[in-house]
């Protein structure tokens, strides 16, 4: 029996941003929506890249810079996010396995897959998800176990 797929752990409607937005906006809305990448689409919904917020980190000027506070939110404000992305993102089908999606992770070093089928973007599947599905199927074997336990 094969174990369980890529779309009944996935997270639906994943938090994505559009060509052409700046790392500022890309900041901002990670801070905002708590999350550490950004799936990043084209104009016609179509996914270009994956942001994340080491992307994001390794291009924003030091602290210690000769730039006032103001010029750099300025500077990051008119950097566009294609600079900063991983262009065609390795991605995952809704039907992989599980493990497939894991060893795909692990074998690349990295946190999450879009899923996608047919060109379309469905999700992502992150590190979070397949420890969340894993703690669930050992609670779902745990409750089956004591239910099968006769009582004395």
């Amino acid at each position: 029996m094969p174990g369980p797929r890529v779309k009944d752990w996935m997270t639906r409607h994943p938090v994505t941003i559009h060509r052409g937005s700046s790392i500022l906006e890309t900041r901002e809305l990670m801070d905002e929506e708590q999350v550490r990448r950004l799936l990043v689409l084209d104009d016609d919904g179509t996914l270009i890249g994956v942001v994340t917020a080491g992307d994001v980190r390794e291009a924003w000027p030091s602290p210690v810079s000769s730039l006032e506070p103001f010029e750099r939110k300025a500077a990051l404000a008119e950097i566009p996010i294609e600079e900063v992305i991983e262009h065609d993102p390795i991605s995952v089908h809704p039907d992989a396995t599980i493990q497939e999606a894991a060893d795909m992770m692990f074998e690349n070093k990295i946190g999450g897959l879009p899923v996608v089928a047919d060109g379309k973007l469905l999700g992502l599947i992150t590190q979070s998800d397949l420890i969340r599905g894993l703690v669930r199927m050992l609670d779902e074997t745990e409750r089956a176990e004591r239910q099968a336990v006769p009582k004395q």
